[in-house]
């Protein structure tokens, strides 16, 4: 999954909504993608618009920038990778 997020981060392309519902693994051939950019940002100005709060960064009330929108990804994966770990539901 983070070598997923790496390469959509590499793109130059925050997804801003990483969640397990966004998350889709294909068991036979080992595969992990990504779904449902529509809150993406390819920007070096960003605003995020509605995103699933469960799964974004406390700290961060108001992402700005790529940068800023990068990292939040990052925190919403290892939310999701805990939750689908613990096999919890959200």
């Amino acid at each position: 999954m983070v070598n997923g997020l790496k390469t959509i981060h590499d793109a130059g392309v925050a997804h801003l909504d990483i969640k397990p519902a966004n998350i889709l693994y294909n068991k036979r051939s080992n595969q992990i993608k990504y779904i449902d950019f529509g809150l993406s940002c390819m920007n070096p100005e960003c605003q995020l618009r509605l995103a699933t709060k469960e799964y974004f960064p406390p700290e961060v009330a108001e992402i700005k920038t790529l940068n800023q929108a990068k990292k939040s990804d990052i925190w919403s994966l290892g939310i999701s990778g805990l939750r689908m770990e613990c096999h919890m539901k959200r």
